[in-house]
């Protein structure tokens, strides 16, 4: 939950008329090596996206990502892979890919991983419609807590 939210602050604030200079990323990973919560959240250097498409530095974070992700299978790293794949960030959307880093991630646990799994299942991205298997998906993260998932469960 607490990733969903950081994420989408963090696409909402480059999307700002102050984020479109090119300072912007620079005062991002400023606020992300002196912010905890971010720190803990983007554990790794993440992907970040600005109008006007990728740069080769954007698409080097993405690569990055993807590599730590793939290595360590971090769920965390695993998750943000997950959604910059989904949103097209520092790579191509690809909702294919982005099913399934979600499944991988559900897979270890992770009520956010679970809810995003269960989304895609119910709404058919990335992955035939199956409401049987969304339905299980949001049974498992509501059972963590996930008040998103509660409300789709019940």
């Amino acid at each position: 939950m607490k990733r969903r939210l950081i994420f989408a602050l963090s696409i909402l604030l480059l999307f700002t008329p102050a984020a479109l200079s090119e300072n912007s990323e620079a005062a991002f990973e400023a606020q992300l090596a002196e912010d905890s919560t971010l720190q803990e959240v983007f554990g790794v250097q993440v992907c970040t996206t600005a109008l006007g498409g990728m740069s080769p530095h954007q698409v080097a974070r993405f690569e990055k990502l993807k590599a730590q992700a793939e290595t360590d299978g971090d769920v965390n790293s695993v998750f943000l892979l997950a959604e910059c794949y989904q949103y097209g960030i520092g790579t191509e959307e690809d909702w294919a890919q982005a099913f399934f880093w979600y499944a991988v991630c559900a897979e270890q646990g992770d009520a956010d991983g679970q809810y995003a799994l269960a989304v895609c299942y119910e709404c058919g991205m990335g992955t035939e419609k199956d409401l049987d298997k969304a339905l299980e998906y949001y049974e498992k993260a509501a059972l963590q807590g996930d008040e998103y998932a509660q409300a789709e469960a019940s």
